[in-house]
């Protein structure tokens, strides 16, 4: 009888040691999940804050451009005006005015050098063909 009270104090030592070391190993996992899911937050954060920078830089590209067209738009209306009157004359029509008007204000959009990647928000100095920051295509 001795014999199976000690197997038996034996099993159930053993047993509260497998408890003790299983609540210690589910404790170290929820810190490490609890520090990960930190990190996590933060690089959220990180990544927000690029996305609002991003979306201030393209509403204050945005306004600009929409005050460039304005202008652009001021002087159209002027050089339409002339070209009415150049066509009183008969020397040119407004149509042809407005439409070599509308292609020079194309190449002149297209030769702007792009101001941030899209992918990583790098600004960028020059226009390229790919971000120097993260080396995707724009």
């Amino acid at each position: 009888m001795e014999g199976f009270l000690g197997i038996l104090a034996v099993a159930i030592i053993g047993f509260i040691l497998f408890c003790i070391y299983f609540i210690f190993k589910l404790l170290q996992f929820v810190i490490v999940a609890a520090n990960l899911y930190k990190k996590m937050v933060k690089r959220q954060d990180a990544i927000i804050k690029i996305l609002l920078d991003i979306r201030d830089k393209t509403k204050s590209i945005k306004q600009k451009e929409i005050i460039e067209q304005l202008e652009e738009e001021s002087i159209t209306d002027d050089s339409y005006s002339e070209s009415i009157n150049k066509n009183e004359s008969g020397i040119d029509s407004p149509s042809n005015d407005i439409i070599n008007n509308n292609e020079n204000e194309d190449n002149e959009v297209s030769e702007e050098p792009l101001e941030f990647c899209f992918h990583c928000g790098a600004e960028l100095k020059t226009k390229v063909k790919t971000c120097p920051k993260c080396g995707k295509k724009l």
